[in-house]
């Protein structure tokens, strides 16, 4: 009984000391697995940390590429801007002028065209004046015309007076010389001598209605000559009315042109003021939105710098840490083994 008791001892004893060997045997291989596993889990890390570092290298050689190519292209921009601004500068610079030099043009224009008025002007009042000179000879002409009419019509008629004078003296010196010779046969002829007292008074009577005509004649020839003077010179004062009116019609519309021009001129002046004005307030506007360009500009490069800076600083960040973490990772490995 007891043999048998040592016996199952000493197998239990030899079972248990297979299993402690098995056991330990195990636990090797689960260590020497672990360790494999370990190693293999840090090759693995420091592959993914190599490719993270070449990646982070790649991206940061990639930003560094752009922040080049997005400084050479802001460079660019600014140097576009400035050539822009520049022509922009030429062009306003050449537009001014090009006002100028049409604004002295447009003097000498008007200066000339002044001179022209003048000139016309000047002519116009010459022309009125030699028309004025001429009526003046024409009135004069015509008074002295009138006047020799006049005389000759005073000679006619005084000629006319003194004929019938010596026709009627005539007839005095006849009719004494009947009335004598009628004396002497008056009682012969005494019925003759009354048909022929009669037959003179008829013809006196006669020659009498006859100068009475003459004198209206006369007097109506005369009053037609006064009419007609009367009417010439109503004609010349009338034309020389007329041309002292069309007189002051050309100098007010010679003043209302020059009035024009003058006006026209201004208008032009405070037009080219108001172009300068405003090609003025489009350079300040132009070279104000160029300053907010640049400072826009200066502030996206500025943003871009502090994304570059934060990226970095985050990437450094990164880095850090996953050096910080391989490094516990080896010194958690290292205490394990």
């Amino acid at each position: 009984m007891k043999g048998l008791q040592h016996i199952e001892k000493v197998i239990g004893s030899q079972h248990r000391e297979k299993g402690i060997e098995s056991q330990h045997r195990e636990k090797g291989i689960t260590a020497h697995r672990e360790s494999d596993r370990i190693t293999a889990q840090r090759e693995s890390d420091r592959i993914t940390a190599h490719r993270e570092s070449d990646r982070i290298t790649a991206q940061k050689e990639r930003d560094k590429i752009t922040a080049h190519r997005e400084s050479d292209r802001i460079t660019a921009q600014r140097e576009s801007y400035r050539i822009t601004a520049q022509r922009e500068s030429d062009r306003i610079t050449a537009q001014k002028e090009r006002d100028k030099i049409t604004a002295h043009r447009e003097s000498d224009r008007i200066t000339a065209q002044r001179e022209s008025y003048r000139i016309t002007a000047q002519r116009e009042s010459d022309r009125i004046t030699a028309q004025r000179e001429r009526d003046r000879i024409t009135a004069q002409r015509e008074s002295v015309r009138i006047t020799a009419h006049r005389e000759s019509d005073r000679i006619t008629a005084h000629r006319e007076s003194d004929r019938i004078t010596a026709h009627r003296e005539i007839d005095r010196i006849t009719a004494q010389r009947e009335r004598d010779r009628i004396t002497a046969q008056r009682e012969r002829d005494r019925i003759t001598a009354q048909r022929e007292r009669d037959s003179i008074t008829a013809q006196k009577e006669s020659n009498k209605i006859t100068a009475h005509r003459e004198s209206d004649r006369f007097t109506a020839q005369r009053e037609s000559y006064r009419i007609t003077a009367q009417r010439e010179r109503d004609r010349i004062t009338a034309q020389i009315e007329r041309d002292r009116i069309t007189a002051q019609r050309e100098r007010d519309r010679i003043t209302a042109h020059r009035e024009r021009d003058r006006i026209t001129a201004q208008r032009e002046r405070d037009r080219i003021t108001a172009q300068r004005e405003r090609d003025r307030i489009t350079a300040q506007r132009e070279s104000e939105r160029i300053t907010a360009q640049r400072e826009s500009d200066r502030i996206t490069a500025q943003r871009e710098r502090d994304r570059i800076t934060a990226q970095r600083e985050r990437d450094r960040i990164t880095a850090q840490r996953e050096r910080d973490r391989i490094t516990a990772q080896r010194e958690r490995d290292r205490i394990t083994a």
